[in-house]
């Protein structure tokens, strides 16, 4: 009997290239196909005492990749619905000088959110929007769920357009 180690690794020779190409076909991204293909075998490295003894481990990974696929699109598909981009304006927004700012500027929408924006919702919005901390993490800093940080961005910006 093989270890599991040896088991995993020989998995992972015979099927990372058709995995990763299935799912590079499904995603259209190098970046999340590789996510998707490293969940797969981290599942099958969880699940290895019943795969050893699967009698369909190749269907067995093309499937669990399939739900990992069908998950993300899920997951991009609801994260897409609350994200708006503004990297496309960043140019088009006006500066004002703040002595006490180290780099001596700071976004005229910030000026102008702050005023207008409660100081829970503009926390969030600054480290999200501005400092570009995960929806996670500032989720956490001000003690609130991932998914009610993605709801009340969501209004945060519908605000701030609303402004101009």
């Amino acid at each position: 009997m093989t270890s599991t180690k040896e088991f995993i690794d020989h998995l992972f020779i015979k099927y990372y290239n058709s995995l990763i190409a299935y799912a590079r076909s499904n995603l259209q991204d190098m970046y999340y196909a590789e996510d998707v293909v490293q969940d797969t075998f981290y599942e099958a490295l969880r699940k290895a005492d019943e795969l050893m003894i699967h009698p369909n481990v190749g269907g067995w990974l093309t499937e669990t990749l399939k739900n990992k696929i069908r998950n993300l699109k899920k997951k991009l598909a609801r994260l897409s619905k609350h994200v708006v981009s503004y990297e496309a304006q960043w140019d088009q927004i006006e500066l004002i000088p703040v002595l006490d700012n180290p780099s001596g500027y700071i976004m005229y929408v910030c000026h102008v959110a702050k005023d207008v924006l409660t100081p829970k919702d503009y926390l969030l919005f600054r480290r999200i929007a501005i400092e570009q901390v995960s929806y996670a993490d500032a989720a956490k800093e001000l003690g609130i769920s991932t998914d009610a940080a993605y709801k009340r961005m969501e209004r945060v910006r519908k605000k701030i357009r609303n402004m101009f």
